[in-house]
């Protein structure tokens, strides 16, 4: 009989179903009063989010980092009394790239379309494909039902609370006590990783960890037919679910740690001869969880198909990928790096020892400092100080370790030796798909053994509390120890903050709690959960700010131009003066755009020269707009920060200045769609590339081909005068579909600055025709003289063949359940 931490009431299981009577009834108390704890540890889950971002929930603000904007000349004017900048700018990303996202999606959703195009950036990109707005995530389905900004922070509070509400199911089903899962739990939930992640798709992966592991336990260890389906069927929903997330990196690594986790595991259980591990293995590591897992993959096929389409195409890949994978030539012992990765090892216990970017104070060197996102291991100083005594015991005596603590144990160092670039293990970073991420964020992996440990720790300590301080002597040292540095280290910082003491505060408690302990268990559980939390809510309080509504994304009065303006254009801006893909927020179709450009558009923006001097790989910015390969791209209005001293200046004409910030109007804005008769087959991208660069203005007046036309430029014969006069008219324009009329003096080609990208048909009179690749980014369509109807459909085949995998396999899995089900 266990007597759990939360409660002095005995946690008696009761075996099988007691008949009716006095029987069942007692059989029901006991079960009442053996749930209460996990009822209060559960709620305790939900509670901590809520008590983290109180300010949000008591004031009405949005969960937003938005404050970004005002840095920007568009929105300066905007900025609250006293702005002196961004609270924390290292959430930049998440400013101008994931929210905006975010917004196009819910947007779409909210008007009852699957948002699978974003027409507004980049002339026109995929928004499911690109992985990173989560378009499919459920719970961003589930919270489109409120105001984009409540949805920003119910969304968060919900997240944390599955992160933290599967680790304590899945160390109660270790075995752990539940205030030792709560424990873990919390540190999970509220763990550095989490929260500096928090408004990036690196969380909506991340949270379903525990989830995916407690699922392939159960598949690892199930006998009857009713448990193997079951487990299937939870480990592939669970599987579709994350890789929903929108970080596939996140992703990649989570099932990698599944199918480590399910190897170990499953040969832990095995016993006998080595024959008989070997079948264990191959049919419980390998196989069941092979299936599930290949179940889950199909289940998310809608969205992984259009992402590897996109991936091929990407100027992303084209920047990370390495040419060949010399198995020899890349192996290495050792990694220079990991010296500069393991001297910044003190985070893991004083997370804000070289600084914080919410503080504007980074004083360490840069090889120390980095990223802090990146570099965070933290998931409180008492849940690692009760990691370290569990792997102590391991050490000691592994044999009487519980064998899933030593199987996070060797996962947790694999993952560690990536994250730290460690010898030997740096090599797996250097495997094909794996050298794609970024093996620092393997530091989540750690983070999650680190808590479940903690649990076998609290358990472990709780056992030696009433004994002398000899059997304590670990904890106490090792907590004086860490207090010490941690006081002197903090003393000497040269920049002064209550946050910086939190960890010692912390550890100065810890030690008096385990020098002088408390007798009643349950106030016991209670005084170290409440340690747990109170050091982790004060670490991330404020690193995701709060901003009032009237704050978020606020509009400027130059908007009102162009939203008046019923015709189809597009608004630019130079430089940093509106930052994509902010402009989302204002409703602009623009032609740059923040992150994962094809390779086709991107390389067409260098063809300009009007592109801004930025990471290519970072989305474009433009820096004027004098090359007829930007104006060609239906270009109408033009944002700067300072007027030009010339009115003719770019041939544009200012017509509204606010807050600092001009608008200017080009006098004869291109149109979308156009009509040339004069067309050129290049050889390929560098013969496109070429013809263009040469001479640009012919772009107006010309189509260069990229693809195999069926129509060349001197076979387009001139046709008697017929009195029409060549024109191409927007009949409609919604984001997956336009349809255009099309009156043709004589045959030609119809040249859409849209971008080009598979999926996109062309539809004349109802007939399908060839859409080819114009311009080397965008499209063109053949049309014979006269007057027609083009229509042009985003019907792609990857998502249409994803959604048809995700059927069968989800059909499957409902199937495996219901079986399971009635088995029972």
């Amino acid at each position: 009989m266990k007597v759990d931490a939360l409660t002095d009431e005995a946690a008696t299981p009761v075996e099988g179903s007691p008949t009716a009577g006095p029987a069942a009834s007692e059989a029901r108390n006991e079960r009442r009063v053996a749930n209460w704890p996990f009822v209060v540890a559960t709620a305790t889950l939900l509670v901590l989010p809520a008590l983290l971002f109180y300010d949000a929930l008591a004031t009405g603000g949005v969960l937003s980092p938005a404050d970004w904007v005002f840095t920007t000349d568009y929105y300066r004017g905007s900025a609250p009394p006293g702005f002196r900048g961004a609270r924390n700018p290292m959430l930049f990303d998440q400013v101008f790239q994931f929210t905006p996202w975010r917004f196009a999606s819910w947007t779409a959703l909210r008007a009852g379309h699957v948002p699978l195009w974003n027409p507004d950036s980049y002339c026109g990109s995929p928004l499911a494909a690109t992985f990173g707005a989560g378009v499919f995530y459920p719970i961003h389905w589930l919270v489109s039902v409120l105001s984009f900004e409540d949805g920003l922070l119910w969304s968060a509070i919900l997240r944390l609370w599955l992160a933290g509400l599967g680790t304590l199911l899945l160390a109660r089903r270790y075995g752990a006590s539940t205030t030792a899962a709560l424990v873990a739990a919390s540190s999970f939930s509220l763990c550095g990783y989490l929260i500096v992640w928090l408004g990036h798709p690196h969380t909506n992966v991340a949270i379903w960890l525990p989830w995916s592991i407690l699922a392939a336990d159960h598949l690892i260890c199930a006998r009857a037919r009713a448990q193997t389906l079951g487990a299937t069927a939870a480990l592939a929903l669970v599987t579709a679910v994350q890789l929903t997330g929108g970080h596939a990196e996140s992703s990649a690594d989570l099932l990698v740690t599944v199918a480590l986790y399910c190897l170990v595991r499953s040969a832990q259980r095995s016993g006998g001869p080595l024959r008989n591990v070997v079948r264990h293995v191959v049919r419980r590591g390998l196989a069941r969880p092979a299936v599930a897992l290949l179940l889950g993959v199909l289940s998310a096929a809608p969205l992984l198909l259009p992402f590897t389409e996109w991936l091929v195409l990407s100027k992303e890949l084209q920047l990370r990928h390495s040419a060949d994978f010399d198995f020899w030539g890349r192996f290495s012992w050792w990694e220079p790096q990991a010296l500069r990765d393991l001297a910044s090892l003190p985070v893991a216990a004083f997370p804000n020892i070289f600084g914080n970017p919410s503080w504007h104070a980074e004083w360490a060197p840069e090889f120390l400092t980095g990223n802090y996102n990146e570099r965070v291991l933290y998931v409180g100083v008492v849940p690692l100080l009760l990691a370290l005594g569990a792997l102590v015991q391991i050490a000691r005596r592994r044999g009487a370790s519980p064998s899933w603590a030593v199987a996070w144990a060797a996962i947790g160092f694999v993952a560690f030796g990536r994250a730290f670039n460690l010898p030997l293990l740096v090599w797996l970073n250097r495997v094909p798909i794996l050298d794609l991420g970024d093996p620092a964020r393997n530091r989540l992996i750690v983070a999650f053994s680190l808590c479940l440990l903690a649990a076998v720790g609290f358990d472990e300590l709780s056992r030696r509390l009433q004994q002398p301080l000899r059997a304590k002597r670990f904890w106490l040292g090792a907590s004086i120890c860490l207090l010490l540095a941690g006081a002197t280290a903090s003393a000497l910082a040269p920049y002064q903050s209550f946050d910086l003491y939190v960890p010692v505060l912390t550890l100065a408690a810890f030690a008096l709690l385990v020098a002088i302990p408390v007798r009643r268990p349950a106030l016991r559980g209670a005084l170290l959960v409440g340690l747990v939390a109170f050091e982790l809510l004060l670490f991330g309080h404020g690193y995701n700010p709060v901003l009032p509504k009237r704050s978020f994304y606020p509009s400027n009065p130059l908007a009102r131009h162009w939203q008046r303006d019923e015709s189809l254009h597009r608004t630019t801006a130079l430089g940093a003066t509106l930052l994509p893909d902010s402009h989302l927020f204002e409703h602009i179709s623009d032609v740059r755009g923040m992150d994962y450009p094809t390779r086709w558009f991107s390389d067409y923006m260098d063809l300009t020269g009007d592109r801004s001097d930025w990471d290519v790989s970072y989305g474009v910015l433009l820096s004027g707009i004098a090359s007829p390969l930007t104006r060609v791209l239906n270009l109408k209005y033009v944002l700067v920060s300072q007027q030009p001293r010339s009115a003719h200046t770019m041939g544009v004409r200012w017509i509204g200045h606010s807050r600092g910030v001009s608008l200017g109007e080009l006098a004869a804005p291109q149109p979308r769609s156009f009509l040339v008769h004069e067309a050129v087959r290049a050889r390929g991208d560098e013969d496109a590339a070429r013809l263009l660069r040469e001479d640009p203005s012919r772009v107006f007046h010309r189509v260069v081909l990229s693809d195999a036309s069926p129509v060349a430029a001197t076979d387009v014969e001139p046709l008697p005068e017929t009195g029409v006069e060549s024109s191409v008219q927007p009949l409609a324009y919604e984001a997956d579909r336009s349809s255009w009329r099309v009156d043709a003096a004589r045959a030609g080609y119809v040249v859409t600055t849209d971008t080009y990208y598979p999926g996109w048909n062309a539809y004349l009179d109802d007939d399908r025709v060839a859409v080819y690749r114009a311009n080397l980014a965008f499209r063109a369509v053949y049309v014979p003289a006269g007057t027609h109807l083009l229509e042009y459909r985003y019907e792609p085949r990857s998502f249409r063949c994803g959604v048809l995998l995700a059927a069968c396999a989800l059909g499957t899995v409902i199937a495996m359940a219901s079986l399971a089900i009635r088995d029972r």
